[in-house]
């Protein structure tokens, strides 16, 4: 979705570029919900590139929004 798109929605200029510039980073990052590992080692090494070993998931820190 494009700016230009937001603002025929009625979105204000400065959001609509903020929701644009999201969403162009996240396309970019291909990122993927932990859920969607099919297997237990393939998940293991996902958290490993955290620095969670253990297996203990409540060490995953909590996603702080930006203001």
């Amino acid at each position: 979705m494009t700016k230009e798109e937001l603002r025929d929605y009625g979105m204000k200029g400065g959001p609509a570029k903020n929701l644009a510039n999201f969403a162009k980073d996240c396309k970019k990052k291909k990122m993927r919900s932990f859920s969607s590992y099919k297997t237990k080692k393939e998940l293991s090494e996902m958290l490993k590139k955290y620095g969670i070993v253990s297996g203990d998931i409540t060490r995953i820190p909590q996603f702080i929004p930006r203001k």
